[in-house]
């Protein structure tokens, strides 16, 4: 007998007549717009008629206002039907926010079309064709009167019955399931629905269905899975943030309006910067938000601004990201976060373990890792190790729906509440042995509205534990997780997972996009400079530190590290946006900057020179530039400045003869075709290559997600770049000399300039760069003669080891991997450091050396990398290993040049020679110098590079009171002492320290 089949009928019948009657509305008016501003709704004498089966739209990213009055009668349940001529849900499609009597009451999109009504009032929509949607649209709304016994009964069906599509048929639930589902069917009298006699019928199977299935068959077992309503909202990707601010309107407008119709609802979201949104934009529903985190039902969490890459972003930008966020949590709800929520950031820096316990944040979420593509990672559950020893309890949401052989891979944060899903979120979870209960996060995202009713009536079924289906409790994440952290607590077979976690996935968001990453790196270090030279400034001429300028300009920095902004993945309106933020940020930054610099080198006692400030907590030597020159400097006092006369040049060690280009540390000869084919360290009387080195360009066509991936078969297409178009010898009497060399290159024109100085020995790159290329990965790839299992890789607050072997799948999936400012490959004695200004894509197998320079795709950016780049790379040949050779002082230097001016001969009240701070120890950072938060007070930001442990010595320029180590949220945690304005710090390796210093 065909039973699933016959309930499958039945329950579509009963679907079908939920709906009594329903009535087209008639009388609809509309008003074409653009993006509003959210002050007044438009008046009503504006508006022209809308006609049945009329248009509206017909062009992408486009705005319309409905308007419109609904007579409902008096008795009954009446929602409205507002849908489109689209169907299937995108994040793209049309949506929509209703207005009741002039009131917000929910959004409309393509997973909630029903909008309940009380009474007669009047409606207003301002509807969205979507970003991409440029093809006419139609309206329709229907007002439709609901049949709640029919309604409840089809959900009470529906729900067991779909526990029959994925269980086995030989298992006994199944047989109870099916039987009794059919029994129930049968207590209905079809004959004549929504009659007297209909209803009664139903509600009798109804009570059968409650009595022997929901009651009699209810699940005994213990397993449960926790039910998290949710909505991800990517900030910016397939739209702007513009869209984002109506998108977060809508979605949190639905979700209140679900909380008013299930009572036992609860919601979790996290990113601030969305509720930030809703405040400027809509203030009532803003309360409203505030009302229900009061009551417990609204979880505000996530601990960070926004959900950001946390590959790309700085340390200090990591956490900046936290203090902006908590603070926003605390001020605005009394709330203190201890999730750090990034369901969908593309891998997780093995630097965040640490940056979070000491932020105060209790577990980690996540599910990216689930969607590798080579290997699946063998705990869901652990706690996850940083760098320096710190774990924190790590926890991933294993949704996806249940089948009836092994589970699949892929997991899901946008899970449906249905018991397909509730059953595969268990059976994906590996180690079942730790926990009788699970975590599901359910709700559309990107505008999907997040839960649905049929989502919220699903749960209230599976409550009950029916069988072939775990039991379900909503609940929150927080609570959920201090829960299972309990159970596992005490138990020594928990595990431990050291190092980064790296997504085997999206690996081209290292390198798209490029020029919008150099300015995220830019900006990082300008807002340093800003910050140090505003305390310098504030504590020497009493200059006003910006407080809010430079709180400005971090908020831009941190929402456009959004993880679908920095890595590069989303459309070109974004780009054209963060291009104009960036661009403010350095008019701001720049202006606050040189105006600091001015006024201290008016208060100087000086005879005039060159007056260089040094932002690195080292004595530096470099290059500096000053009136269009470049001058070298020598001893330039740690986070301080000195008034200088340049060192002269020589210029003899420097030259370009036989296409070799010299100086006293190097020979550099190149090939015919301008590659490089040898490079000679004079002082290790070594060659350092293994073979030339070389840009090479690659045919670049990932199966999917064009913009995110780089597939493992790109290098199966190389083309080298060698086709010359001009050589320059450009020689100066300024200490360095360079080649220029000048490649054609498919519609492109490289430019590549190498660099030798007289002092200093690195060996520098920098690209001019003319890009017309499309699905074009470009690299320069570096052999050299070290031999070495593993290369050094710089990440926030230090760094990590990744071999250069291809021995298991875990190495080989490793083909391209982060890192900021530097790698290094050693042997004993000698190595090799590669250093870049703006690039994050490295690897480094065998004994090549490989930086990726431009990724050219045109999903979803058709133009994504075309046009100039301007950047530059270097190389340091070195004695010893990274450490012995000051590479991480080479990569500091290199990444943020000293600054410098001419100042003449005058009288001041401060020296011409001053370190705000300095450190004894070479292997202690600091790298922020910045106003308190809170109060008074200077806090000072260290880490330890090495990894090794041991004591420091800060020495003061100023007289200090007191001294304080904190956390990173700048609170207090004790006292240090303080003599002749010296204080000693204890590092960990790896360690990071933050102190808050107040003045005398």
């Amino acid at each position: 007998m065909h039973y699933k089949e016959r309930l499958e009928k039945y329950i579509s019948l009963l679907h079908e007549h939920t709906v009594i009657y329903s009535e087209s509305i008639k009388g609809i008016y509309y008003l074409p717009c653009d993006y509003w501003d959210g002050t007044e709704i438009p008046a009503l004498e504006t508006f022209l008629p809308f006609e049945e089966g009329g248009y509206w739209g017909g062009r992408k990213d486009s705005h319309a206002w409905f308007a419109f009055h609904v007579n409902r009668p008096e008795n009954g349940i009446y929602r409205l039907k507002i849908s489109t001529n689209i169907s299937g849900w995108a994040s793209e499609n049309p949506q929509m926010l209703v207005y009741i009597d002039g009131k917000p009451k929910q959004g409309v999109d393509l997973n909630h079309l029903y909008v309940d009504i009380p009474s007669s009032c009047d409606v207003m929509l301002y509807a969205y064709t979507g970003p991409n949607v440029s093809k006419k649209l139609q309206l329709f709304v229907e007002l439709q009167n609901i049949c709640e016994v029919t309604q409840k009964f089809a959900y009470d069906l529906d729900v067991p019955y779909q526990t029959l599509l994925y269980s086995d048929q030989e298992e006994k639930g199944y047989a109870d399931t099916i039987s009794i589902l059919n029994k129930a069917i049968d207590l209905v009298d079809f004959r004549q629905i929504h009659s007297a006699t209909y209803r009664m019928s139903v509600k009798k199977a109804s009570a059968f269905l409650q009595r022997e299935l929901y009651q009699r068959l209810s699940s005994k077992d213990a397993v449960t899975v926790c039910m998290v309503g949710h909505t991800h909202i990517d900030i910016a990707w397939l739209w702007t943030m513009r869209q984002t601010r109506e998108k977060a309107l809508r979605s949190f407008s639905t979700v209140l309006a679900l909380m008013e119709k299930f009572p036992e609802f609860e919601f979790f979201s996290s990113q601030p910067i969305l509720y930030a949104m809703v405040k400027e934009d809509c203030p009532e529903l803003y309360q409203k938000i505030q009302e229900r985190v009061k009551e417990g039902r609204w979880e505000p969490e996530g601990a960070m601004w926004v959900e950001p890459d946390t590959n790309l972003a700085s340390g200090e930008s990591l956490v900046r990201q936290i203090l902006f966020g908590k603070r926003f949590f605390r001020d605005e709800f009394g709330v203190e976060s201890h999730i750090l929520w990034l369901p969908d950031v593309f891998g997780y820096s093995a630097a965040l373990p640490q940056i979070m316990k000491k932020a105060g944040i209790d577990s980690f979420v996540t599910q990216k890792i689930s969607w590798n593509d080579t290997n699946r990672m063998p705990y869901d559950a652990f706690n996850w190790e940083g760098i320096d020893g710190s774990n924190v309890l790590t926890y991933f949401v294993t949704t996806q729906n249940k089948s009836i052989g092994p589970s699949g891979t892929m997991c899901t944060y946008v899970g449906e509440a249905n018991p397909s899903m509730v059953s595969g979120t268990v059976a994906r979870f590996t180690q079942k042995e730790l926990t009788d209960e699970f975590m599901m996060l359910y709700g559309w995202g990107d505008g999907g509205g997040g839960p649905t009713e049929e989502f919220l009536q699903n749960i209230r079924r599976m409550n009950y534990g029916i069988p072939n289906c775990p039991k379900t409790r909503i609940g929150k994440a927080g609570d959920f997780l201090q829960r299972f952290s309990k159970k596992v607590k005490d138990n020594s077979d928990f595990p431990r997972w050291s190092g980064e976690l790296y997504l085997e996935y999206h690996r081209g968001t290292y390198t798209t996009a490029a020029n919008n990453k150099k300015n995220n790196r830019y900006s990082e270090f300008l807002l340093l400079w800003a910050e140090m030279l505003s305390v310098m400034g504030n504590v020497l001429t009493e200059m006003v530190y910006p407080q809010k300028l430079l709180d400005d300009c971090w908020e831009i920095v941190l929402h456009n590290q959004f993880h679908d902004i920095l890595p590069g993945s989303s459309i070109q309106e974004v780009y054209a946006q963060t291009d104009i933020e960036y661009d403010r940020i350095k008019q701001n930054l720049t202006a606050v900057i040189n105006e600091r610099i001015l006024k201290i080198a008016g208060c100087i006692d000086t005879d005039g020179g060159i007056l260089v400030f040094n932002p690195h907590s080292f004595i530096n030597s470099d290059y500096v530039r000053v009136n269009d020159q470049t001058v070298y400097v020598e001893n330039i006092p740690a986070k301080g400045y000195k008034v200088c006369c340049p060192v002269q040049s020589e210029g003899k060690t420097l030259s370009y003869s036989g296409r070799t280009l010299s100086n006293s540390f190097y020979d550099i000869l190149f090939g015919e075709d301008y590659s490089i084919i040898s490079i000679f360290d004079k002082r290790a009387n070594r060659e350092v290559l293994a073979g030339a080195a070389k840009l090479v360009a690659y045919e670049d066509y990932p199966f999917i997600y064009d913009a995110w991936e780089l597939s493992d078969y790109y290098k199966e297409k190389p083309w080298l770049v060698q086709q010359v178009e001009s050589v320059e010898c450009l020689a100066s009497d300024n200490g360095k000399i360079g080649l220029c060399i000048s490649f054609l290159f498919g519609k492109s024109l490289i430019s590549q300039t190498v660099f030798l100085y007289e002092k200093g020995p690195r060996i520098e790159f920098e690209y001019d760069i003319d890009w017309h290329e499309e699905h074009i990965l470009l690299q320069y790839m570096v052999p050299v003669q070290v031999r070495s299992d593993y290369a050094t890789y710089d990440i926030q607050f230090g760094s990590v080891r990744r071999t250069t072997s291809n021995n298991t799948s875990w190495d080989r999936a490793k083909f391209e991997t982060c890192a900021h400012k530097y790698v290094d490959i050693s042997e004993y004695g000698y190595g090799v450091s590669l250093l870049t200004d703006c690039k994050y894509g490295y690897t480094v197998k065998e004994n090549i050396m490989t930086v990726s320079l431009l990724k050219s795709p045109t999903w979803p950016n058709p133009v994504s990398d075309q046009g100039r780049h301007q950047f530059r790379c270097c190389l340091i040949p070195h004695a010893g290993d990274y450490r012995d050779a000051g590479i991480i002082r080479q990569a500091y230097s290199f990444n943020n040049p000293m600054r410098a001016v001419e100042v003449s001969k005058h009288g001041g009240i401060i020296p011409s020679e001053f370190s705000f701070v300095s450190v004894d120890e070479e292997n202690i950072i600091l790298e922020t110098i910045k106003s308190a938060e809170a109060g008074d007070g200077i806090i000072f930001r260290f880490y330890e590079a090495f990894g090794k442990r041991g004591e420091a010595t800060v020495r003061l320029g100023l007289h200090a009171r007191k001294v304080y180590l904190c956390d990173l949220l700048e609170q207090t945690q004790n006292e240090l002492i303080l003599n002749e304005n010296r204080f000693i710090l204890y590092f960990q390796p790896y360690e990071i320290l933050t102190c808050k210093l107040i003045l005398c």
